[in-house]
């Protein structure tokens, strides 16, 4: 017999696209600063245009304060980690920022467990617009909303099994659309 919890395409198809637009933007800014994307050991090298970042535990760096790395945290690294070392691109510097930020690069705002509210009551998302008005931070991914439909929380189960339908559902669905919109239409106010 077949699980109720079958691969869902919607999901799979908003997966593909995320990772799409994650490889777009760093496509687009290595070759903005020149680089050769086939050149092995490429380290350190700074892109002049920054990137911020707005996301869950997806894109918090693993080397952050809460060390998801464990015991091989100097090798255990996630995209943006990767990205900054080995390509060159700018993320902003490493550092300890306190809330919202904590430790990480700069302009990577990144939560492990955020929902696309708390990216929004946590200030994440005026965090970084503060970047974009100073001229720190040119190019921005937003990867959300993960935690706000997710097996492992909970979130997800309640609409499977129809406790959160019709209109709460509905709802929550609004709620999750009016907060990236905020982070957007906030971001796009900061700058170009």
């Amino acid at each position: 017999m077949r699980s109720k919890q079958k691969d869902n395409p919607l999901l799979l198809h908003l997966f593909v696209v995320c990772c799409v637009l994650v490889l777009g933007t760093v496509l687009l800014a290595t070759l903005r600063a020149g680089k050769d994307l086939t050149q092995p050991g490429l380290t350190m090298a700074s892109t002049t245009e920054g990137i911020g970042v707005l996301s869950d535990s997806n894109s918090d760096e693993y080397r952050a304060d809460d060390n998801r790395g464990g015991a091989y945290a100097a090798t255990t690294l996630n995209w943006v980690e990767q990205l900054a070392i080995k390509r060159g691109l700018n993320f902003g510097v490493w550092g300890t920022w306190g809330d919202a930020r904590r430790t990480g690069y700069k302009y990577n705002w990144s939560r492990s467990g955020a929902t696309t509210h708390e990216m929004i009551t946590n200030g994440q998302h005026t965090g970084l617009a503060g970047q974009v008005a100073n001229g720190e931070v040119n190019n921005i991914l937003i990867h959300i909303g993960v935690n706000d439909f997710n097996t492992w929380n909970g979130t997800y189960q309640a609409v499977y099994d129809g406790t959160v339908s019709g209109v709460a559902l509905q709802a929550k669905v609004d709620g999750i659309v009016t907060d990236i919109t905020t982070a957007v239409d906030t971001l796009k106010t900061a700058g170009a």
